[in-house]
């Protein structure tokens, strides 16, 4: 094994994700083959960790920020906190976003930019 390569041909990758060039706080990262198979991870401070295998990748990036509280209701006695997406659909539902991840990759960084997307209105 070299590189960070395990047996069954998955590599250990770290890097960094920012927006607008800040570091995303919370969010996930994942890695999808064409074929559809995808690696995930935590961001974390603008930080993750993830397993993957080496190829072409689509890069899948969410995160979520505080849009307030829920209704009270008689289901929900207690409002609980609600989120949203705020990184654009370019970056997730409908990314264009591509990697070629080498069995030599060892780091990525990805610094996303764009118009942010608004909580919804209540």
């Amino acid at each position: 094994m070299g590189c960070g390569t395990a047996d069954d041909g998955h590599q250990s990758i770290s890097g960094q994700v920012t927006w607008n060039g800040e570091p995303i706080s919370d969010g996930k990262i994942s890695l999808m083959t064409a074929a559809g198979v995808t690696d995930a991870g935590d961001i974390t401070n603008g930080v993750f960790t993830l397993r993957t295998t080496p190829g072409e990748k689509k890069v899948i990036v969410t995160a979520e920020k505080p849009a307030g509280f829920s209704r009270q209701e008689e289901r929900v006695p207690e409002p609980e906190p609600v989120f949203y997406q705020y990184i654009p659909a370019n970056y997730n539902t409908k990314t264009e976003l591509k990697e070629q991840v080498e069995a030599t990759t060892e780091t990525l960084t990805f610094n996303l930019e764009g118009k942010e997307i608004k909580p919804p209105k209540k």
